[in-house]
């Protein structure tokens, strides 16, 4: 019954006192009862024993709570400080709220520049690179960017950087990780406290391990990025030059050829025409007046059909001195509009520019219906028919008469 009775009693039951009766038998081992002394009884206050109970029962669940919210407590600072890992300042202000939260007097943390690894057996050596990069002190919480943290000096101790003249009595935790060291934890806490704090280094090492994980595998993301807009920037341009004449910028042949698929199967059955068009005389000029005039004559044919064409309009160099045209047209007599379009344009040219030969330009114009299937090199050996007949009247020399 007694027992039943303290079990309700811890419950926080009411329970009515009881007085038992009970006598003491000592026996010897061969079963005899022993005689004893008379023991006098020392009677105590119920009022009082009840108080003591209460009092013991009081400080179990005070001690229960503390140690629930402590191990509530890892889990939770080891959640907060992962979801900082994008950020250093972040996980270092995070850390401080945690040590305010545990109502430390003060704490400081120093950080290595680099982490330290340290071999099992191997002698300690006092690093050289410590930095203060956090603090919570007077309910202030702080943290540094890395090329602001102060560094730990001959001159200026750990203690120096603590920026207060109160006494302190600190509790030093190295912040270790399997072999590596990331720098020290400096705790103003009571004796006792120490094996939980022990345990919160603990966690703040591994959390500062990820975070170096986490700014290792941040770098490598920038890297690759770096590396993939390089190649995509590669791509556009081996893109370009496998589409596009160097010289006149103009499209080269696999770059005319892909406009002319798509052509085809976009404008079906509308009048489209393929013109050729030669430079005259660019042998002549390149052996008289040298490569350079014979460059610029060439850049001077691609500005001047870029002229006179519209901006849907396909205009290529495909050979070295061979373009080649593309588009569509429903206007009657488009091929005499057009050949008398070029014409005035070179004379236009001439007639402004200061070098000793012209720039005069033969047409060889073919026309077609497009459509899907489409053989566009036959169209094109068509108008090349055409600009051999045209060159056939082209004048001897491209010398510029002398006046």
């Amino acid at each position: 019954m007694a027992v039943y009775d303290l079990v309700d009693k811890l419950d926080g039951k009411n329970v009515l006192s009881r007085r038992v009766p009970v006598s003491l038998c000592v026996r010897e081992s061969c079963g005899c009862q022993e005689q004893l002394p008379e023991i006098q009884n020392t009677p105590v206050s119920l009022t009082e024993q009840i108080h003591k109970l209460n009092r013991t029962i009081t400080n179990m669940k005070l001690e229960l709570i503390s140690f629930q919210r402590r191990s509530w407590f890892i889990s939770s600072l080891a959640r907060s400080l992962n979801d900082c890992m994008e950020d250093e300042y972040a996980f270092l202000l995070e850390a401080m709220e945690n040590m305010r939260e545990l109502r430390t007097k003060c704490t400081y943390l120093f950080l290595l520049d680099e982490p330290i690894v340290y071999h099992q057996n191997e002698k300690w050596i006092c690093p050289q690179n410590l930095r203060l990069a956090a603090y919570y002190r007077n309910e202030e919480v702080d943290a540094f960017h890395f090329y602001d943290r102060q560094p730990v000096t001959d001159q200026k101790g750990i203690c120096q950087l603590m920026g207060d003249d109160e006494r302190h009595q600190f509790m030093i935790f190295l912040l270790f990780s399997g072999e590596k060291q990331y720098g020290l934890l400096a705790c103003d806490i009571q004796q006792e406290e120490f094996p939980f704090f022990y345990v919160i280094s603990l966690q703040i090492g591994l959390s500062l391990h990820y975070l170096e994980i986490s700014k290792a595998e941040a770098r490598r993301r920038q890297e690759m990025s770096r590396d993939l807009e390089l190649v995509r920037e590669r791509n556009r341009v081996l893109g370009f030059i496998s589409k596009y004449d160097e010289l006149t910028g103009l499209l080269n042949l696999r770059g005319f050829t892909e406009q002319t698929k798509k052509f085809c199967s976009s404008e079906i059955n509308q009048r489209a025409y393929i013109i050729c068009g030669d430079l005259d005389h660019l042998k002549e000029i390149n052996d008289t007046w040298g490569h350079p005039a014979g460059n610029f004559a060439l850049q001077s044919v691609a500005r001047i059909l870029g002229g006179c064409l519209r901006s849907q309009d396909t205009l290529a160099r495909v050979g070295g001195d061979e373009f080649l045209i593309l588009l569509n047209c429903e206007e009657e007599n488009f091929q005499d509009i057009f050949r008398k379009r070029i014409k005035d344009a070179c004379t236009v040219f001439n007639a402004e520019s200061d070098k000793p030969f012209l720039v005069e330009i033969s047409l060889g114009i073919a026309e077609f219906r497009p459509k899907p299937d489409t053989n566009t090199q036959e169209i094109i050996a068509l108008a090349d028919k055409e600009l051999y007949e045209a060159k056939k009247h082209r004048r001897k020399s491209v010398r510029r008469p002398e006046s």
